[in-house]
């Protein structure tokens, strides 16, 4: 599900918890969307790449931060980074989770 953000935001790093299971190396990044609200095109600087992740909750820094308008759909990409490994993901309802994202208002 998209991310909706209602005042310009800042976002300075982005995580996700472990869910249990093998631990692969992945990376996340934002993406903005299209006039029909799906994924478009890949907001430069966005992308974080977990080498280890660890065993509970994994966050990154991005190199600088980014800057997201208010109004605009934005989605969040995942990918294994090591051939021949799984990525699984489980959406956890379509609300907003803070605990995804740190922001400075």
């Amino acid at each position: 599900a998209p991310v909706l953000f209602t005042n310009d935001t800042t976002i300075t790093e982005m995580g996700t918890r472990y869910g249990g299971g093998t631990l692969n190396p992945f990376a996340m990044c934002i993406y903005e969307s299209d006039s029909n609200n799906m994924p478009l095109t890949k907001i430069s600087g966005s992308e974080i790449a977990f080498a280890s992740p660890g065993s509970s909750f994994n966050v990154a820094t991005f190199t600088s931060p980014l800057t997201l308008s208010a109004n605009e759909f934005y989605w969040v990409g995942f990918t294994n980074t090591t051939n021949g490994a799984n990525v699984s993901i489980t959406a956890v309802a379509s609300a907003f989770h803070s605990e995804y994202f740190h922001w400075d208002d």
